[in-house]
């Protein structure tokens, strides 16, 4: 996904389904369901609706913040596994065109059993 293309998806608010992203927590759940003041809309000041405001906007930002450290570990993670491959490779570098040697010669050796096996019947048919 291009950064432009992720940018779009946070501000839009929805991931690629076209569905709100999930709530992480029940705190996150009261905050974006519940106003702050149980007083009507027309009762409260501006203040109020710029604190209930903040308050959405610090959430989604919470959100977002674990959204990106997810991202961070898991890319960690990878970078990691892929180390320790090069290292298994760097180690060894023939490994594979061995692994793929032996499973060669053991078909070879399988295929030249079965050539003798039926090789020595039909040779010892006519002795016994």
């Amino acid at each position: 996904m291009t950064s432009a293309g992720m940018y779009e998806q946070f501000s839009t608010g929805t991931n690629r389904a076209g569905t709100e992203p999930p709530v992480s927590s029940a705190t996150d759940a009261a905050v974006q369901s519940q106003p702050v003041d149980d007083r009507s809309t027309a009762e409260r000041t501006p203040a109020d609706l710029a604190t209930e405001e903040l308050a959405r906007l610090l959430s989604r930002e919470r959100l977002l913040l674990e959204l990106l450290l997810f991202k961070l570990v898991t890319l960690r993670q990878m970078l990691a596994s892929g180390e320790v491959r090069f290292l298994a490779w760097a180690s060894d570098p023939t490994l594979e065109e061995r692994k793929r040697m032996g499973l060669l010669v053991m078909f070879y050796l399988l295929i030249t059993a079965v050539l003798f096996g039926l090789a020595k019947r039909r040779i010892w048919r006519s002795v016994h």
